[in-house]
């Protein structure tokens, strides 16, 4: 799903605020492992984050 939204030049944005929005890869369980949270969602295809918390994302 990742390489093909890369192709086509999507946007795939993910809530990541709610638990039952991003499939358990929420914000609360970023903040103790953000690679499982976030990298997931990302592994996924997302490329836009909707979070709480951006300063720690964007230091990532």
């Amino acid at each position: 799903m990742a390489k093909l939204q890369q192709d086509n030049k999507s946007i795939g944005g993910v809530t990541t605020m709610d638990a039952n929005m991003c499939a358990g890869h929420d914000d609360k369980l970023a903040m103790i492992n953000p690679d499982l949270a976030w990298g997931r969602c990302v592994e996924n295809g997302a490329n836009i984050l909707l979070t709480d918390y951006p300063k720690k994302w964007s230091s990532i």
